[in-house]
């Protein structure tokens, strides 16, 4: 897998380990890992099974849930804090 280092993809991606990012927008540089990973197929196995590995694991049911209320708590805890600093100001008349 070969990605831009860009946006999420560096969540799922791990250079080297789960496939290869290479900077936004760079075609030339996205055009020659390609070759080269085309060019070397162990590596690209490699790569390829770590990738879904990855992929398995994150999409666990068990998983997925636990990454899903880790962040539903955090976003709670966050909104929270923002309705007691909304809730504590005055009003203006």
């Amino acid at each position: 897998m070969v990605g831009y280092d860009v946006e999420w993809h560096s969540e799922f991606i791990t250079s080297g380990e789960t496939g290869i990012l290479v900077p936004y927008r760079d075609t030339d540089a996205l055009a020659q890992t390609i070759a080269a990973l085309i060019g070397d197929p162990e590596r690209s196995r490699t790569l390829g099974e770590a990738a879904r590995t990855r992929a398995l694991r994150q999409m666990n049911r068990e998983e997925a849930v636990a990454i899903k209320r880790a962040v539903y708590s955090r976003v709670s805890a966050s909104s929270g804090r923002a309705r007691r600093r909304r809730t504590g100001r005055r009003k203006r008349r």
